[in-house]
């Protein structure tokens, strides 16, 4: 690196740390640049949106808690976030906006939870586990593992609902107890091997990939919870990056049970339910056993990958590129639709599997 290029990104960091200390000038500053991004382009509008990053600085609905009709319980499951004491504050935040619930940061043996005020809150917990010998193909195993572990210590605790969430996602909305529960009371399961059904977020469920579904983010009763999460270990051992090195159609990925797929596959095994990689059985799936709802009815943030609001994911939100369409998400109105008017609104046709996605 030159030693002009050096001495700049020195000065630019000390300035962004200077900004950075007055939220007020940073939003100013952020405005002004995206106005005279979108005065400028022909092209684009640009927004933008903030969240605190303290549990402490978030305010809440002045919505008296009301009890709900069975204990919720959360695991916060995966390794810790330490960058802003992520992890931390987001399980601080929930003991706020779920005030009844029990809250469970299932991560691995190896990890310091360090000091913090809500170790002393008697509805955090925290379980350790091994971390599993093989890794599945992707990480499904560790998410297995460190999932299942929270899942069982909050049937221990009494937990009649599960929301299972991510180390490295927060979700801000205030109310979301009685939300979630209302949902499963309002669309009742289709299928006599469900209790109810399980809520996912669209944010990662695909249109033309079958049962590439949502499993950072799910809400159920515990007993279809275990159905999900109790699945057996994928034996294989293969990095997303080392599958992903070739050609793949959305056929492909589905066939290869990778990641959420094996995980959705197996659970529609265990109800019962046809789990053969076909346009039509997914979209029966879909409207048969789950909820969709979108990240804004939860007010999700992720802090991975990318700052774009609706670019989690890879969301191709916009665009116009075949290639990119092929990873088009499937929403809450999309799920809406269907249940009002029927399967046969979605796009059945298998050969839909068949288009390549990188």
């Amino acid at each position: 690196m030159s030693k002009a290029r050096s001495l700049a990104l020195k000065w630019t960091d000390r300035f962004l740390n200077t900004v950075a200390r007055d939220g007020a000038v940073v939003e100013r500053l952020v405005n002004r640049f995206l106005f005279a991004l979108r005065k400028n382009s022909s092209e684009r509008f640009y927004t933008y949106h903030t969240r605190p990053q303290r549990a402490a600085a978030v305010g809440l609905d002045p919505v008296a808690p009301v009890p709900t009709d069975g204990m919720i319980g959360i695991v916060i499951q995966g390794p810790l976030l330490r960058e802003a004491d992520f992890t931390m504050e987001t399980a601080a935040l929930y003991l706020r906006t779920f005030p009844t619930a029990h809250v469970v940061i299932s991560t691995w043996q190896n990890e310091d939870l360090g000091q913090h005020e809500i170790h002393r809150n008697a509805r955090l917990h925290v379980v350790k586990s091994v971390p599993p010998k093989t890794s599945g193909l992707g990480t499904t195993n560790y998410q297995l593992v460190s999932t299942r572990a929270g899942i069982e210590r909050l049937e221990a605790l009494g937990c009649q609902y599960v929301l299972k969430t991510r180390s490295d996602q927060r979700v801000y909305a205030a109310n979301l107890d009685h939300y979630l529960i209302a949902q499963l009371h309002q669309y009742p399961s289709r299928s006599e091997h469900q209790k109810h059904r399980i809520v996912e977020l669209s944010m990662n469920i695909c249109r033309y990939r079958p049962y590439s579904m949502c499993d950072m983010f799910q809400f159920g009763h515990i007993s279809d919870m275990k159905d999900m999460w109790f699945a057996e270990l994928d034996e294989r051992h293969m990095s997303t990056k080392q599958f992903s090195s070739r050609k793949l159609t959305s056929r492909d990925v589905s066939e290869a049970n990778i990641g959420e797929i094996y995980l959705h596959r197996k659970y529609l095994e265990k109800i019962k339910a046809d789990s053969a990689v076909s346009m039509r059985n997914y979209y029966q799936a879909l409207l048969n056993h789950f909820i969709v709802i979108d990240k804004e009815q939860v007010d999700l943030y992720w802090h991975k990958y990318h700052c774009g609001e609706y670019s989690l994911a890879e969301n191709p939100t916009y665009s116009t590129d075949p290639t990119a369409r092929q990873k088009a998400r499937f929403y809450h109105r999309d799920w809406v639709a269907g249940l009002d008017a029927g399967i046969d609104i979605f796009p059945l046709d298998d050969a839909l599997m068949d288009r390549f996605e990188n």
